[in-house]
């Protein structure tokens, strides 16, 4: 019998719905009453008939003028294509950001990332990230390799042989059911999305050898039968991969109609995703993981079903839903296109034709407005993105051009993802406060309650740290998902909520934020929200935070009230996108004057200047000690470099107030 993790038990005790919790029991208990689910023989006739299945698969990408419209719309991507579809040819492969040789015979139980191989069953090997090996699996890359041949047509033998080879060796290498491969069933779905994107847009199962097809329209119906067996419904609270295990199935079940199981699966998958978006994506359109990158992540799965039902002339299933998500996105992206990076961030896509910098999520703005007609998707001053025309059709240039572009919200608060957003003409800022997700399990949440992310004149200023890795170090994993990698207030040097070692994917919420309070007159805007997080120490503080944005002076001001009871260590942390000086320059001084004049004295001694364009300032400094150095930061999955922090500290006696005010110095 397997051991029982009492800590986390105690934990999902205190936060998880009864109903959830029953339901869990009932599936464990009747699992170990019943036979392991066997797999379904499949004998020729089978695989002959979804073989003639894949001759026949539903159209999802309308790409008969593909190249000519390239021309005309993105006449530099062409270029682009054609030379990351020549370094794909020669096995070096962009993993999360970066090229990777991964050699002339790929090895696909090798982590690229690392070099060491993810032998055995289980899903995280000692000292391993399985993400690699499945980034590199899942054949996003063969996606874009087929696209780029669709506008390059002189590249197309070459890769039909490439995606031939690389899905052969693939089966070649791994035994159904077995090995790191299958110890994920998300990671079936994703790759039968991406091998039957690259199928159709190489030219169609006609366009291939036949002992082929066979062999692959064989495999995609026996991972079909092992996806349904094995749906990750286990869990207090399943989340996007089980969304993305009924994308799979309904994908499946469509490109494989005619061979056993397939309209089954179908069927099951248009209930099952109607039930999933109701359960997963908020009225307000938020994915409940309590993270942007997450969210992205269900976004672009539901898209795919979505195309899907599309191309074979059905109702969709998740369209409404899809919308939604969207214009959460449209709220939540910064002037330069990236999300806040709340929560985790793997950099997971689907159909990563176009290469995008890990946080950018505004490309996907183009698409919906091409799908939906909705201006609200149209930014002003954004471009038609690629995958616009890849995705939406010839006709997605028409409509992005009739739609008239339409302005952000100056404010708007999405309680589902706990993202709540303040605008100006020079500011974007944002405040995290809300539930950890997963109904209080978060799995991809971070300690991040009342931190602040912000951009002045298109910059990020005040950013988030990022994810780094998973399972290869779980000493970091820990560390960019605590506390102090978030630009809020930390107590006694104590997380927000308990991390439970060797839980690399539970932080169960003990800060019980309540919702938030956001009003907007038009020249000023706050919002307001509050955890007790701390209310566990000795001091028992409660932390509110509320964030102020005047418009007529361009300024921020962060108040952040700690009642309690005694003395504790206080540290607020700035997490910082751009250096940090302690010298003023005359206009700098001249702004803090100006601001001072309307909010009351702010010393010019305890101003640093971010960049060359903003002052952080302490209005009611209370001698706390200020330090500047470097922390952390990780831009994409994987990577880790050193970025600014700015910190105060102090020995506090509560109740206490502190104020904080970002000033543009340009106003």
């Amino acid at each position: 019998m397997a051991r029982v993790d009492l800590a986390y038990a105690r934990s999902l005790l205190r936060v998880a719905e009864p109903v959830d919790l029953l339901r869990v029991v009932a599936r464990r208990v009747g699992e170990r009453l019943s036979r392991p689910p066997s797999l379904p023989r499949l004998d020729d006739d089978a695989v002959r008939a979804a073989a003639a299945a894949l001759g026949r698969a539903p159209r999802v990408f309308d790409v008969d003028t593909i190249a000519d419209d390239y021309r005309a719309l993105f006449p530099d991507a062409v270029l682009r294509l054609r030379s990351r579809a020549e370094a794909i040819l020669r096995h070096e492969i962009d993993l999360f950001g970066e090229p990777r040789a991964v050699g002339a015979s790929i090895d696909w139980l090798r982590d690229p990332l690392s070099g060491k191989r993810c032998d055995g069953d289980g899903l995280f090997p000692e000292g391993v990230d399985p993400k690699g090996c499945w980034e590199l699996a899942r054949g996003g890359h063969l996606v874009e390799l087929a696209a780029a041949a669709r506008v390059c047509p002189a590249l197309m033998p070459r890769a039909r042989a490439e995606i031939a080879d690389e899905i052969g060796s693939f089966l070649d290498a791994n035994v159904l059911g077995r090995g790191i491969h299958y110890a994920s069933p998300l990671e079936l779905g994703m790759r039968a999305l991406h091998w039957l994107a690259a199928l159709e847009l190489a030219g169609g199962a006609a366009a291939f050898d036949d002992a082929f097809v066979a062999r692959l329209a064989g495999a995609l119906l026996a991972d079909g039968c092992f996806l349904a067996a094995h749906l990750e419904n286990r869990g207090i609270v399943p989340a996007n991969h089980l969304l993305g295990n009924w994308v799979g199935l309904y994908a499946l079940g469509l490109a494989l109609d005619g061979a056993p199981f397939a309209r089954g699966w179908r069927d099951a998958a248009e209930r099952a995703l109607a039930v999933e978006c109701a359960r997963q994506v908020g009225r307000d359109g938020a994915h409940f993981e309590a993270s942007t990158a997450y969210h992205r992540w269900a976004l672009e799965l539901l898209l795919a079903a979505h195309l899907w039902a599309r191309a074979a002339d059905r109702p969709s299933p998740v369209g409404e839903t899809l919308h939604r998500m969207l214009i959460f996105v449209r709220n939540y992206v910064g002037p330069d296109g990236c999300e806040p990076a709340f929560g985790d961030g793997d950099d997971a896509r689907l159909f990563p034709i176009a290469p995008h910098a890990a946080r950018e999520h505004a490309y996907l703005l183009p698409v919906g407005a091409a799908l939906f007609g909705d201006p609200e998707l149209r930014a002003p001053g954004q471009a038609l993105s690629e995958e616009a025309r890849w995705l939406a059709g010839p006709s997605a240039a028409r409509v992005w051009r009739w739609l008239p572009a339409t302005p952000a919200p100056s404010s708007a608060s999405f309680p589902t993802g706990g993202v709540h957003v303040l605008r100006s003409t020079a500011w974007q800022v944002e405040l995290r406060s809300g539930s950890y997700g997963q109904k209080g399990v978060g799995g991809h949440a971070h300690n991040d309650q009342l931190a602040l992310v912000a951009w002045l004149d298109g910059v990020p200023l005040v950013v988030d740290s990022g994810t780094a890795r998973y399972a290869a170090d779980m000493v970091l994993r820990d560390r960019f998902r605590g506390t102090a990698a978030h630009s809020t207030v930390i107590v006694d040097g104590q997380e927000q909520s308990p991390i439970l070692p060797g839980r690399p994917f539970a932080l169960v919420d003990a800060a019980r934020a309540p919702r938030v309070q956001l009003e907007d007159t038009g020249v000023r805007a706050w919002i307001a929200g509050e955890h007790a997080g701390y209310t566990r120490l000795p001091c028992r503080v409660r932390h509110r935070r509320k964030v102020t944005l005047r418009r007529d002076l361009e300024v921020v001001i962060v108040e952040d009230v700690l009642s309690g009871r005694g003395a504790a260590g206080v540290e607020q942390r700035w997490h910082l996108g751009q250096p940090v000086a302690c010298t003023l320059s005359i206009a700098a001084r001249r702004r803090l004057e100006e601001v001072a004049r309307v909010l009351g004295p702010l010393d010019a001694e305890q101003a640093l200047l971010i960049g060359d364009g903003c002052l952080l300032v302490q209005a009611a400094p209370d001698d706390m000690q200020v330090s500047i150095g470097t922390a952390l930061f990780s831009p994409s999955y994987g990577r880790v470099q050193r970025a600014p922090l700015v910190s105060f500290r102090k020995l506090l006696t509560f109740p206490k107030i502190l104020t904080t005010v970002l000033i543009r110095v340009g106003a």
